[in-house]
């Protein structure tokens, strides 16, 4: 039985720039990553997209096999809500300089642009509000020290875990963790998942 980990970029995600590869890293702890790009630019409505992802994460449970989410800015939001849609089935989700919190402060221009992020950002009050207190536990929200597209304060779920990074800026902050942040990644991932099992005995 494997750990898959399906990792969500934010916005922007018509192009990888090379996060498809980063996350390749993960397999030195014996994860297998999966890169899931919802494609934020284009029409599809945003529950279709996450009804996508969810569809994905039930392929992989399928056979047993455990299943963790990661979603960088706004793909934060998007694993939340599938999170709260198959909080059975995940053992963990990592958010990674994720704008969880205050959408009314989102600058129209990324709604405008990105039609599907309006409705997910959204989303994530009730997805978490559905979410019980061990479920909100085996949440982790990585964050720098400052970052002038997602505020720290913005990323910060209550009773989550909460990971410092000592980096500032957005874009090398996320690329950063991708690499350098991967064994704490997969230590979180790794003991969410035992912690799962021990909660559903």
């Amino acid at each position: 039985m494997s750990h898959h980990v399906i990792y969500v970029p934010g916005l922007g995600d018509h192009r990888s720039y090379g996060q498809h590869i980063v996350i390749q890293l993960w397999r030195v702890f014996g994860l297998r990553p999966h890169y899931f790009p919802l494609l934020w630019r284009s029409d599809e409505a945003f529950e279709d997209k996450l009804q996508r992802l969810v569809a994905h994460i039930d392929t992989v449970a399928a056979n047993g096999n455990k299943v963790s989410l990661v979603g960088a800015s706004a793909g934060a939001s998007a694993v939340i809500n599938a999170y709260s849609a198959r909080s059975k089935v995940i053992a963990s989700v990592v958010c990674i300089c994720g704008k969880i919190q205050n959408p009314d402060k989102v600058d129209e221009s990324y709604f405008i642009a990105n039609p599907p992020f309006r409705k997910s950002i959204y989303m994530v009050k009730d997805s978490l509000d559905s979410l019980s207190k061990d479920q909100i536990a085996r949440i982790m929200s990585i964050h720098p020290i400052y970052d002038p597209v997602v505020p720290v304060s913005e990323t910060l779920i209550p009773g989550a875990v909460e990971k410092e990074i000592k980096t500032r800026g957005h874009a090398f902050s996320i690329f950063y963790t991708l690499i350098f942040g991967s064994r704490v990644i997969a230590d979180f991932v790794k003991r969410s998942a035992i912690e799962q099992r021990i909660s559903d005995q």
